[in-house]
């Protein structure tokens, strides 16, 4: 899922042309436990962390996940309250 998220140019970030390091989706699925919007969020929270590499191209590396993962999401209920992530 976070895979297609990333090489689809139409609904997900593939027009950016990202290239995740080893392991990095990986990590990205262990931290969600599961649960896909957590792991699309963070993989969008990564991306905009993704360093440019000498060739030109946004590596989204374990840096950029840990960056990610330490900011706090804002999540809404049905009722409109907001909770933290």
């Amino acid at each position: 899922m976070a895979r297609r998220a990333l090489e689809d140019r139409e609904r997900g970030l593939g027009a950016r042309g990202l290239v995740a390091e080893e392991g990095v989706l990986e990590r990205i699925a262990h931290f969600a436990s599961g649960d896909a919007r957590r792991a699309l969020t963070t993989l969008e929270i990564a991306s905009a962390h993704a360093k440019i590499a000498p060739d030109d191209v946004p590596h989204l590396s374990d840096a950029s996940v840990t960056e990610a993962t330490q900011k706090k999401a804002l999540l809404y209920d049905r009722k409109g309250r907001s909770t933290t992530m």
